[in-house]
């Protein structure tokens, strides 16, 4: 099921999805309950995607029946329907949409069929530009993941040839970058750090791996987190101070998390659910977005691990989450094929420093600088553990490539030694023949 969760700046919480006989329906939360499902488009396809912009207007993008792009939007508590593109003008079959909101802007990238192919494309909505194919991408559980950093949208998916990388777009819609390769990958999920870098996590044959792109636009080696038997639509997201990696593996929902931000992973764990199964969320605000894994019910809905990350604009009171106790994880056995090569953490200092700076979303930095005079100092900390993480990355790329230089010498020496011999042949070949 294609799930939606949207906190409005009023307070106001939606959670929006498709049902089989009903399309896309909505329900709200009153109070501590939610209300039953009211239908939202009947005629609409599971593939829709929805978001919130700074001025609390709800966007909705899907498909219908009749394979047209329908638009809808709710504003001054009312929806509104609109034929976005139609089913004549597109002449292809619309697999997968996502919604970006970036101030006023409207953003939308999606995957159509087309000729036995699978097209990315991106089309800037505000800028009333037409639709512009990114490239033809790889099929996978998430064919694409955006995020937006440093005034560009960067689209992150894998190429026929298997290639997990990105291009960037401005918010004009025109393109700023090429494809840009960082390893051999599918199914990447990403988001965007407070200070404007990407965190990647993807899978690689059945492998979970984890890289992150500095302010320079470069990016790190990549991590492995675990080893599965057939890892699936992995997460990202900070919270308790913490990097929590989040995915699939034969049905059941893992976890793991890193206190030095992502260079070394905890080993994974298994989180057993109380109730339903468990299944993607996209959680929402007009300041922050994030998916995590969860559980629904009639009366509510069940996020597991995350809870802070929207602590600044989502009350943790208006959704109930669940964290993991000694009691709900069990560690993966042996048959499971689960495991990690990195395991070490932080000291405390390091987590305390971690909660302050992964806990507040970037839109509202500037808003808690004024209402905090000393968060110039825990700024100024944060810029020192960052250099301290680039400084960590640049020794580690030095000692690979001395490693390298040092291989690089002993074929060296192995070869003069080679040539020395063949010399010694040819010598004793001569002296033969005379």
């Amino acid at each position: 099921m294609n799930n939606h969760i949207i906190r409005q700046k009023n307070g106001s919480l939606w959670h929006i999805c498709y049902t089989d006989g009903d399309g896309i329906v909505y329900r709200r939360k009153r109070g501590n309950y939610w209300t039953g499902y009211k239908p939202l488009f009947a005629e609409g396809k599971e593939n829709f995607s929805a978001a919130v912009d700074c001025n609390d207007i709800i966007h909705l993008i899907c498909s219908d029946r009749q394979n047209n792009i329908m638009y809808l939007i709710y504003k001054n508590n009312a929806w509104h329907e609109y034929v976005l593109l139609s089913e004549a003008d597109l002449k292809v079959s619309i697999t997968s949409f996502k919604l970006v909101c970036v101030e006023d802007n409207i953003y939308l990238f999606y995957t159509a069929q087309y000729n036995g192919f699978l097209a990315l494309t991106f089309y800037a909505l505000s800028a009333n530009a037409r639709p512009e194919t990114v490239d033809i991408i790889q099929d996978c559980p998430r064919p694409f993941s955006v995020a937006y950093s440093n005034g560009a949208l960067c689209v992150y998916y894998t190429n026929p040839n298997g290639e997990i990388g990105y291009k960037c777009y401005d918010l004009n819609g025109n393109p700023i970058s090429g494809f840009n390769k960082i390893s051999s990958g599918h199914s990447g999920y990403t988001y965007t750090d407070d200070f404007l870098s990407d965190h990647i996590i993807y899978v690689n044959e059945t492998n979970l791996y984890y890289a992150n792109k500095s302010r320079n636009g470069r990016f790190s080696e990549r991590v492995l987190i675990s080893e599965s038997h057939d890892a699936q639509v992995p997460v990202l997201f900070p919270d308790l101070g913490k990097l929590w990696a989040v995915w699939l593996d034969c049905n059941m929902v893992y976890y793991c998390t890193s206190s030095d931000g992502g260079m070394t992973w905890s080993k994974p764990v298994k989180f057993i659910p109380s109730d339903n199964a468990a299944e993607v969320f996209i959680v929402q605000t007009p300041a922050a977005e994030c998916d995590c894994y969860g559980s629904l019910n009639r009366n509510d809905i069940h996020l597991f691990v995350i809870g802070n990350v929207f602590n600044e604009t989502v009350p943790n009171n208006l959704y109930k989450t669940e964290r993991p106790k000694a009691e709900d994880v069990l560690p993966p056995s042996a048959k499971d094929g689960t495991g990690s090569k990195t395991g070490s953490s932080e000291s405390g200092e390091l987590e305390e420093l971690f909660k302050s700076t992964q806990k507040t979303p970037v839109a509202r930095v500037a808003q808690e600088t004024e209402s905090k005079p000393d968060l110039d100092f825990e700024k100024l900390k944060i810029l020192i553990e960052l250099q301290r993480r680039e400084l960590l990355s640049v020794k580690t790329q030095v000692e690979q490539l001395t490693r390298k230089q040092e291989s690089a010498f002993n074929d060296l020496n192995k070869l003069h030694d080679m040539i020395k011999s063949l010399e010694n042949v040819n010598a004793d070949s001569r002296e033969l023949n005379q």
